[in-house]
């Protein structure tokens, strides 16, 4: 379905203290590195080393490398670029560490004509499902990714150990990316965000506990999230979902806010810039 143009993909390590010594194994071939072979390299405070991948294949993905460090560090995966019906984007996010994964995720369907997620094992043995269906699971190995298109309004995954989620989202054949949080125990009550510019759409993706979605508030609107706007998530019946068109009389350019009054949600952006 994708296709890498030149530019390939490839992840940036900053360190955030002298002295950081970091161990890379690479899914796939670096420049100068082999693939599945670890190497070790030495950073300080504010300086990056970048995993620039050789394969430019649809299929030749870094997902699945393996960084470990012995002090904290920061990594930020990227594509560049990828090839969608026509058109080229740029994708990337941070990544988390291990120890802040879950194992339920959802992701709700955004604007784009091909959306996916991507699953990554950081186990062995690793058992999930999707949509609730128990009986159909799928096992897979540490560092080994699985795709799925979204067909529906949400997808949700549920697994038995950790795994990473992407979602690949987007407006018609322009696409990007982002890490999903888990959604037990995490969410925030009341968040900002920021809409750059007035021309081109502007949608949100929103995911809250059943019974939750009566009490939004945009700017202190109500009537711009309301509970009619919601669906069920396909095998999960505690989580609703919305994706919600937003005109600038709703949310103006610059800084918004949604809060509940109720509960917690996770909320995603996508800001569609038209330069036309």
């Amino acid at each position: 379905t994708y296709a890498n143009q030149v530019g390939t993909p490839a992840f940036d390590i900053v360190a955030t203290q002298n002295n950081t010594t970091v161990t890379i194994t690479p899914s796939s071939a670096l420049v100068g590195r082999a693939a599945g072979v670890p190497f070790t390299i030495v950073l300080n405070e504010g300086e990056t080393f970048s995993c620039v991948g050789t394969d430019l294949s649809a299929s030749g993905t870094l997902a699945g490398s393996k960084v470990t460090s012995n002090k904290p560090i920061a990594i930020t995966h990227s594509d560049d670029s990828l090839f969608n019906n026509g058109a080229w984007d740029l994708i990337g996010d941070q990544i988390v560490p291990v120890s802040v994964l879950g194992t339920e995720y959802i992701a709700v369907k955004g604007q784009a004509t091909n959306e996916r997620i991507y699953i990554v094992a950081t186990e062995d043995n690793t058992t999930y499902y999707l949509n609730g269906i128990s009986t159909a699971t799928v096992n897979i190995s540490t560092g080994q990714v699985q795709s799925y298109a979204i067909t529906g309004n949400a997808i949700s995954v549920n697994s038995d150990k950790p795994v990473y989620v992407m979602h690949l989202s987007g407006f018609g054949t322009e696409m990007g990316d982002a890490l999903l949080p888990p959604i037990v125990c995490t969410g925030s009550s009341a968040t900002n965000f920021v809409r750059t510019a007035g021309t081109g759409n502007f949608t949100i993706l929103v995911l809250t506990t059943t019974g939750d979605e009566g009490n939004f508030t945009l700017n202190g609107n109500a009537a711009s999230i309301p509970a009619s706007a919601f669906f069920p998530i396909p095998g999960n019946p505690n989580y609703v979902g919305a994706r919600i068109n937003l005109s600038t009389a709703q949310a103006p350019v610059g800084t918004n806010i949604i809060e509940n009054s109720s509960g917690l949600f996770h909320i995603g952006i996508l800001n569609e810039l038209n330069l036309s």
